[in-house]
């Protein structure tokens, strides 16, 4: 059904860890009926003494061998931080194409907003990605990564202010 784990922090105090006030809670559920799947995920914890809580949704459909596309949306709540009351959000969607330019290639497209709140600012992120992850060997991949990301002024005009080649 889903997976819990803990992560281990420690402060000066000597708290922490598992049985301290740090900590940190996943559980993931996914239902995989055919060539589509559907996650459901929640994390809480406590960070600097206040609660946060996150959901996310993830999507994928092989709509064929060669063509898949991937969707994410995911929400939280932090309460009682400098900032006030934070709820962060985030969204993706991909396009993946297998065996482009060769057996075992995969090419692919996307677009997201990394985490987003509004009490942080007018300003909002998209970035845009190409990517192509080609098989050199059995053990050994190559994956040039292309982000684009606009990146909104205060004023509201926005801006291609990068190209980060990966790879």
């Amino acid at each position: 059904m889903g997976l819990i784990t803990r992560s281990f922090y420690s402060n000066p105090t000597g708290e922490g860890g598992l049985f301290g006030s740090t900590d940190q809670g996943i559980v993931e559920l996914e239902y995989k009926p055919s060539a589509a799947a559907i996650r459901l995920a929640y994390s809480g914890g406590e960070l600097f003494d206040n609660r946060f809580n996150a959901i996310g949704a993830n999507v994928e459909w092989a709509v064929t061998p060669q063509l898949g596309f991937f969707g994410r949306y995911s929400r939280g709540n932090y309460d009682n931080t400098a900032f006030n009351h934070l709820n962060p959000r985030s969204w993706m969607a991909r396009l993946s194409l297998r065996n482009v330019g060769r057996k075992g290639a995969i090419a692919g497209f996307a677009i997201g907003q990394p985490l987003v709140e509004s009490r942080l600012g007018s300003g909002t992120q998209t970035n845009l990605e190409a990517f192509y992850n080609d098989p050199i060997s059995n053990n050994l991949r190559l994956s040039p990564i292309f982000q684009f990301e606009r990146i909104a002024t205060i004023q509201g005009r926005f801006n291609w202010s990068r190209l980060r080649p990966n790879g």
